[in-house]
């Protein structure tokens, strides 16, 4: 969807620019990218750029400042990004916003805001959790995995218990069955009898 409207665009300099930016940030120079893409965003009006080009850059942006350790300004730049999807851009499925609450999930995590980490992972997880697309359902298994990780790191043992309960009874269709999926699924059950016999010794 990005390569058509890019081609299209009339204004050959800013064609080249956006280009450059991805080139940028396909290379793994993230501030470059950054700041390519944020002259582009103060010299052209988002009208020039179009609605496909424009959230395009705005997900190299909120990556590109992540992978660069600036996390608060990562999940910021997508949190724009989401509420224009949720806005109804005609161009970005459900799988592509499950995406980019996935990517806030690396974020908040990688920044050390737990909670905040959480409560991205349940909001995927209740509003994709009966999706049918592949890319989403995987999107929710890893949620739902990391969410169960990440309780049990922070030492809310009860909560994490409940988390793998809740990843280890998840309904699974035959194409999620494959060799990593079982394996982490054994795991979240070994992880969730341990912390069932732990918690039957304390009580």
């Amino acid at each position: 969807p990005v390569l058509q409207p890019l081609g299209a665009l009339e204004d050959a300099r800013l064609r080249d620019e956006i280009a450059d930016s991805a080139h940028a940030y396909y290379s793994s120079r993230f501030a470059d990218a950054h700041a390519r893409i944020a002259g582009i965003m103060a010299k052209y009006p988002e009208s020039a750029i179009g609605d496909v080009l424009y959230d395009f850059l705005l997900l190299m942006d909120g990556a590109s400042l992540g992978f660069s350790g600036k996390y608060t300004s990562a999940v910021d730049v997508l949190n724009r990004l989401q509420a224009r999807i949720e806005g109804g851009n005609p161009d970005f499925g459900p799988d592509n916003l499950a995406g980019v609450m996935a990517l806030k999930i690396d974020f908040l995590e990688a920044g050390s805001e737990t909670a905040s980490a959480v409560d991205e992972m349940d909001t995927l997880i209740a509003r994709f959790g009966g999706h049918d697309q592949p890319a989403v359902r995987w999107h929710v298994e890893s949620a739902m995995q990391r969410k169960a990780l990440l309780l049990e790191r922070s030492g809310n043992r009860e909560q994490a218990l409940m988390a793998h309960r809740a990843y280890v009874e998840r309904p699974r269709s035959p194409g999620e069955t494959d060799t990593g999926a079982w394996q982490r699924l054994q795991s979240a059950l070994r992880k969730q009898e341990e912390l069932e016999r732990e918690s039957g010794k304390a009580g």
